[in-house]
């Protein structure tokens, strides 16, 4: 989970004293823009993607505040590598941004890439990866930023869209949205319960939903979004839901039955 939590402006020295030692900070490149940029991931984000990638589950139990190994600057590597690739499409209504990694470092002092008295746009991001939460600060000069400084503007951005409407981008957005992977439940029932049962429940208790009957429809959750009935049922080995109706504002609409297939229902 990515967002933006603060843009600042200041010295780069300002920004050098701010970031902690040792870190995980990249040098980038910012072609055909002049200059470098840098960006910096906090140690317990970095430590938690790479237990991630090595297939734990991203909990960071160890020491934080030490180097990388030859081992996880390589990963690492490879994982800010796609965040330029991600960086350059995003740039895209702005510039045709080509961000090539120059060196990763551990040590800010090694990464002076402007005069500390130099003014800098700070761009800090809150990051949680499985349980650990962090910052990722992506800090660009303004002398490499000043030749594209009307494009960052709010009224550029709108037209820039009001020109993009078109069928090929609503193509693509259209395909690119449909790769996005959506949580879909089967909702069996719920019920209220005071604090006291709920702390009090073992194993091999029996819990009596209130609002659902043996044989009833269940719904069928797309996101947070109540969309379908379904009726449970298995298909091989494998536990199942059928789609019989569709929900909507003002009731259920019957459509063509589908077979929901899934590992498992909630």
């Amino acid at each position: 989970h990515v967002h933006v939590a603060t843009v600042d402006q200041l010295t780069y020295e300002e920004f050098i004293r701010s970031i902690p030692t040792p870190t995980t900070l990249a040098v980038i490149n910012m072609d055909p823009l002049k200059g470098n940029a840098v960006l910096e991931i906090d140690p317990a984000i970095t430590f938690s993607m790479i237990d991630r990638l090595f297939g734990g589950t991203g909990a960071v139990t160890g020491n934080k505040s030490r180097d990388l190994t030859d081992i996880e600057s390589s990963v690492m590597e490879g994982i800010i590598v796609r965040i330029l690739a991600n960086m350059r499409e995003a740039w895209t209504q702005v510039i045709d941004l080509r961000p090539r990694l120059g060196q990763i470092e551990t040590n800010p002092q090694f990464a002076q890439i402007v005069p500390p008295t130099e003014m800098v746009v700070l761009v800090t991001l809150e990051t949680k990866v499985g349980e650990e939460e962090g910052m990722i600060n992506f800090c660009i000069p303004y002398l490499t930023i000043e030749p594209i400084i009307s494009k960052l503007s709010s009224q550029f951005w709108f037209s820039s869209v009001r020109r993009s409407s078109t069928t090929q981008y609503l193509g693509t957005l259209k395909e690119k949205i449909s790769t996005v992977d959506m949580d879909v439940v089967a909702e069996i029932g719920s019920i209220n319960l005071p604090i006291r049962d709920v702390l009090s429940l073992r194993c091999g208790d029996v819990v009596k939903l209130s609002n659902t009957k043996v044989g009833d429809q269940l719904t069928l959750n797309i996101g947070d979004k109540k969309k379908y009935f379904c009726q449970p049922g298995v298909v091989g080995k494998k536990m199942a839901v059928q789609v019989t109706g569709k929900l909507a504002d003002e009731g259920a609409e019957e459509f063509e039955e589908l077979s929901v297939e899934g590992d498992e229902t909630v």
